[in-house]
């Protein structure tokens, strides 16, 4: 696979990175607080930790939960604030309504950080941001909820109301990034958001389909060989990896997973 080039760009605003710097995130995974203990699934807390010795403070704004479905992994850094924005209420769009809600709770601490970072999509994201004029933004792309939305197995009239909101959500999501400066998880992700053309960074923590199907190498021994990297659930597609063996299997192809 040929390697990615990073384009060089000019940043209007400092990106900063010091111990004196006090960055706040937002993203919509609930965080489970125990004392001065907090939790959030293996992926996001890792990579809060990886964060957290560049900065002074990592401020989370977040949702909160008593569940420890999602929530095993203890945060390691001690530099850990926790905006709490209350449970997460089970359908997204009741909190897109309560929206004023959550400005009124970051306006109140907004004195705690220096630079803000959205990972995105995000719900609340496009809301929060309207409260943090001032302050040094980014956005961190990882998804396209239009697409994982038209892939969903749900109903008809479902799939309709949410592929409506989020059309309207990446609209704007795409109208305030050309303000910042918005990072891309590959750069399959950044052609799915055309009209962001300003101050962007590229980098790849994913393999994606396009990628993999341009391989002219694969499979070409006698034995089939299918790699699958990610955590374990449903919506990671670890399901139909077992299947495609199966299949592979039942064909009399030599597999393994």
């Amino acid at each position: 696979m040929p390697k990615q080039e990073i384009p060089k760009i000019k940043i209007d605003k400092p990106v900063f990175q010091s111990a004196e710097t006090r960055l706040a995130l937002h993203y919509h995974l609930a965080a489970r607080v125990e004392g001065e203990n907090v939790f959030f699934s293996v992926e996001y807390g890792r990579w809060i930790d990886s964060l957290a010795p560049h900065f002074k403070e990592i401020v989370l704004i977040v949702h909160t939960t008593t569940s420890d479905k999602e929530t095993q992994y203890p945060i390691r850094a001690k530099n850990i604030v926790v905006i709490d924005l209350g449970e997460k209420p089970p359908f997204f769009l009741k909190r897109v309504l309560r929206y004023r809600h959550y400005q009124k709770l970051v306006l109140k601490e907004k004195h705690r950080w220096d630079i803000v970072g959205f990972r995105v999509p995000s719900p609340l994201a496009i809301y929060l941001y309207t409260v943090m004029r001032g302050f040094p933004v980014f956005f961190l792309f990882v998804g396209n909820m239009v697409n994982v939305t038209k892939a969903s197995n749900i109903t008809i009239l479902k799939k309709s109301v949410l592929l409506i909101y989020w059309l309207w959500d990446h609209w704007k999501l795409e109208r305030i990034s050309n303000r910042e400066l918005s990072i891309f998880n590959g750069r399959f992700l950044e052609e799915e958001f055309k009209k962001i053309r300003k101050q962007k960074i590229i980098f790849t923590s994913t393999i994606w389909k396009n990628e993999i199907l341009s391989f002219s190498d694969c499979c070409n021994g006698k034995k089939v060989e299918l790699l699958y990297v990610g955590r374990f659930s449903p919506e990671k597609g670890v399901v139909i990896a077992i299947e495609a063996a199966r299949l592979l299997k039942n064909a009399g192809v030599e597999c393994r997973l």
